[in-house]
């Protein structure tokens, strides 16, 4: 439920209306697809396959690029890591946001943003959501990566070279996100606990 959940609480209620504005995703084929009843639900959805480990050269990457190219400039919406991981903790970034960016006809701006609480409100493993537990949301500047795609083209660099420097620019943003999430919610537990004091 992060997909869904955290962007409906982010964005303007009539974007969810419309198909058209509604995000591109990815889940895994096993996860979202493997189920006949579900899988058209995800497909309307907008969520498209990824086959686990299948590598960068698949056709759910391939359409992800597609829609970076439309005249529409589609919005696509993924997960750095490629997973989910414990504790909230953030995991190493994986190269297949550096193929999406790298391999749009003009490198795209990615807005980054960090929840913190999911993984109490819908624990790994779990079917049902928590009930009484807080999602914390940053949102990020937008990231560019002109300079880097270019730099790259310049001296001819294997793709892998520039999808790397693609990731680990986004990690820092990442990275900068949860430091300052974790922050608000350390804030917060200080003046909750101050006022349970003075009560």
């Amino acid at each position: 439920v992060d997909d869904p959940g955290v962007i409906t609480a982010i964005l303007p209620y009539h974007w969810m209306l419309f198909h058209e504005t509604v995000r591109w995703t990815f889940c895994a084929t096993d996860r979202c697809f493997g189920n006949p009843k579900t899988a058209g639900f995800f497909r309307w959805g907008k969520v498209l396959p990824i086959e686990r480990g299948e590598g960068l050269n698949q056709r759910g990457m391939e359409i992800a690029v597609e829609h970076l190219n439309s005249p529409s400039a589609a919005w696509v919406h993924i997960f750095p890591e490629g997973s989910r991981f414990d504790k909230g903790e953030l995991g190493p970034m994986r190269i297949g946001v550096g193929k999406l960016v790298c391999d749009a006809e003009l490198p795209p701006a990615l807005v980054p943003f960090y929840h913190s609480g999911m993984e109490r409100i819908m624990p790994k493993g779990n079917k049902f959501m928590e009930r009484g537990e807080k999602c914390r949301i940053v949102v990020g500047e937008p990231v560019y990566f002109d300079d880097i795609v270019a730099y790259h083209r310049c001296i001819q660099s294997p793709a892998k070279a520039v999808h790397l420097d693609v990731a680990m620019r986004v990690g820092r943003a990442l990275r900068q996100l949860r430091a300052e999430t974790l922050a608000w919610a350390g804030a917060e537990e200080a003046e909750a606990e101050a006022a349970t004091t003075m009560s």
